[in-house]
């Protein structure tokens, strides 16, 4: 447990709620770095705001469309 996480139990029991459960990632999921050219990032960026989602979730949904392009 983080000291964040100590910090926010403890102010959660001196105000008499329950600390807070933190959504914790699926172990199964790996991380992934992408360097983007600052104007794709703002594009992106500005789609997921525009279309109430992630940059996250774009970009799965274009990794999952190009390996359907892709599919032996």
């Amino acid at each position: 447990m983080s000291k964040h996480d100590d910090l926010a139990s403890a102010l959660n029991r001196a105000a008499g709620g329950t600390a807070p459960q933190q959504p914790k990632a699926p172990p199964t999921r790996k991380a992934l770095l992408l360097r983007l050219d600052p104007a794709v990032h703002r594009r992106l960026r500005m789609l997921a705001v525009k279309r109430d989602t992630t940059a996250q979730a774009l970009a799965e949904e274009a990794l999952q469309l190009l390996f359907e392009r892709y599919e032996d």
